[in-house]
């Protein structure tokens, strides 16, 4: 929560200067977390604890603008609700996948997180064109 609450402020600036793009660059730099901390020491454990908060920061923090942003006014009370319930299904499933593959194999339970994001990169891309074009229209 600490260091979520240093760069959740951090992130706001940054994504008023760059826009979407500073979350798509967290989500690169924070997938980092797991190997730190199943396979580092304790002082990379903690930096990968650290990488953990700062992405759950960019998350928490910019999403909320994003969604701001991508939504008219009058429909932003549905848009945020739909988003934070796909969004609390989605960790739920993610961390209900990871406490089985911590039975089953520490090496996949290292794997998952990192192509999970990953893989959400070039999604988040598409929807960083798609809000460009849409705050165009606007």
């Amino acid at each position: 929560m600490g260091i979520n609450s240093l760069t959740a402020p951090l992130f706001g600036h940054f994504y008023d200067r760059k826009g979407f793009f500073i979350l798509i660059l967290v989500t690169i730099f924070s997938c980092l977390f797991s190997p730190m901390v199943f396979f580092g020491s304790a002082t990379l454990a903690l930096l990968g604890i650290s990488l953990w908060s700062i992405g759950v920061s960019a998350h928490e923090s910019l999403m909320r603008a994003i969604v701001a942003n991508m939504v008219p006014m009058h429909k932003r009370g549905s848009a945020y609700g739909i988003f934070n319930t796909r969004f609390g299904i989605s960790w739920f499933l993610g961390s209900f996948l990871m406490g089985i593959l911590y039975d089953i194999s520490i090496p996949s339970l290292v794997i998952f997180p990192v192509a999970i994001q990953l893989l959400a990169v070039p999604f988040l891309w598409v929807v960083m064109k798609r809000a460009r074009v849409n705050l165009r229209r606007k």
